[in-house]
């Protein structure tokens, strides 16, 4: 705001003429018309931006709309009895899962993904009676610390997960599309909101480097897309192997030896580190979370021998130039 910014609160994008550069906002019943050099677009999974674009331009937006949804619960400590409040819980079931996060307050924001459809999903969790038979099936140890439950359950939303992939994020030098507007993807990475954020650092180096509008756009566009298309991949994958993998016993064994690199070799990077925790390409670390994946696949089948594994990895990177 210090340099000139204004900031609408409350107010939706309704409209976008591309050739004129002009949106249109509704904030509460008044309909604002602004004109730019410039727009850069942030408005979102259901973004009316890039629905504006894809008219004037061939955009390829594709929507992956999973089978599941999810439900959101609150867990509040009753009579001294909680969770651990420094962990991440998992209670994995095939198909399904219900995961649990701590938050500052003291309670826990607790989340079950299920199929919409189906023998097991939320279309048959329609009455108290369901609900309860349902929890006390396949996860009485967390219904005891909800004694709301069915109330919770039947008030709250079923929200949709989706993932939204489109080329040409930009027109001319006019317009370019960023976070859920260029990218949505699902939360099992929990790299959604970063993703965006890395959308307006490499913008902004690009930029820098540039001081040419449309040759930033476009190399923006060029740079960032194998990297988000990389991130959306691994999080649907991801939501595969939380409620899936975590309980199979090879699965186990392979993060138990790839612990072993870890603990050997600083050097050693592990993929959902190398994602979260460090500034290397999502597409980078894609590829080399799958090399990581094949040699453990390949070792953990025999006497494993760690020294073997890290430069087989190691090897392996350089072949690949990762």
């Amino acid at each position: 705001e210090k340099q000139g910014v204004q900031i609408v609160f409350e107010s939706r994008v309704v409209n976008y003429d591309p050739k004129e550069n002009i949106i249109q906002i509704k904030k509460d019943d008044q309909l604002l018309q602004i004109q730019s050099e410039l727009v850069i677009a942030a408005d979102g999974y259901n973004s009316k931006i890039r629905e504006a674009l894809s008219q004037v331009q061939n955009m390829n937006v594709t929507r992956s709309n999973e089978s599941h949804g999810y439900k959101e619960l609150n867990i509040i400590p009753q009579n001294g009895q909680h969770l651990d409040k420094n962990s991440l819980h998992i209670w994995p079931r095939g198909s399904f899962m219900l995961i649990a996060l701590p938050n500052q307050t003291g309670n826990w924001t607790c989340t079950l993904f299920l199929a919409l459809e189906g023998q097991v999903s939320f279309e048959k969790l329609n009455n108290k009676d369901e609900i309860l038979q349902f929890f006390n099936h396949y996860f009485k140890d967390v219904a005891q610390y909800i004694p709301d439950l069915v109330e919770q359950f039947q008030k709250n939303p079923i929200g949709r997960l989706c993932t939204v992939k489109t080329e040409n994020w930009n027109y001319e030098d006019k317009c370019i599309l960023i976070g859920d507007a260029a990218h949505s993807l699902v939360p099992f990475y929990g790299q959604g909101m970063n993703a965006a954020f890395e959308d307006c650092l490499i913008f902004d180096q690009l930029y820098n480097q540039n001081q040419d509008m449309k040759q930033t756009l476009l190399e923006f566009y060029l740079s960032r897309k194998p990297n988000t298309d990389a991130i959306s991949d691994m999080a649907v994958m991801n939501f595969i192997e939380m409620r899936d993998l975590v309980s199979d016993k090879f699965f186990q064994l392979k993060k138990q030896c790839e612990a072993q690199i870890a603990l050997k070799y600083d050097d050693y990077i592990p993929k959902y580190s190398l994602v979260s925790f460090s500034n290397i390409p999502y597409d980078i670390a894609k590829r080399r979370g799958e090399v990581i994946d094949e040699v453990l696949t390949d070792l953990c089948k025999k006497e494993f021998d760690v020294d073997e594994a890290y430069k087989q990895i190691i090897d392996r990177y350089a072949q690949l130039n990762l």
